[in-house]
């Protein structure tokens, strides 16, 4: 993962999964990812409250990245606006999306208050 700084930020992943005589790595063909104008943000604390929270996402954003506490049991939902019935979201893992310029904000249900780290590139 590459962490966005100025001028320009860059999303780079790979899968790798191995077992018993067994090795492959796969990169999406359309990686890195970069936004030449993003916001400037790099990961910030994000404090969930339980049920409906709304995040405004700044100008310039192409991709979020949230990131659960390490072994998170918490139940978070993605949604659109509150009255989506939304995405659940896996607990204690990584979730990087796309959003286009038109989405001013998104909202993440918590089943319990909890803090995670948001990132806006």
């Amino acid at each position: 993962m590459t962490t966005p700084v100025f001028p320009g930020s860059s999303l780079a992943l790979s899968v790798t999964v191995t077992g018993p005589g067994f090795s492959d790595t796969y990169v999406p063909p359309q990686l890195p990812l970069t936004n030449t104008t993003p916001p400037g943000n790099v990961p910030t604390n994000l404090a969930l409250s339980t049920g409906n929270n709304t995040v405004t996402i700044p100008a310039g954003t192409n991709r979020i990245m949230l990131v659960d506490p390490p072994g998170s049991t918490n139940a978070k939902t993605l949604k659109g606006v509150a009255g989506d019935s939304g995405i659940a979201l896996r607990p204690g893992d990584v979730h990087v999306f796309g959003v286009t310029s038109s989405q001013a904000s998104f909202v993440v249900n918590a089943a319990a208050p909890e803090t995670i780290a948001v990132a806006f590139f």
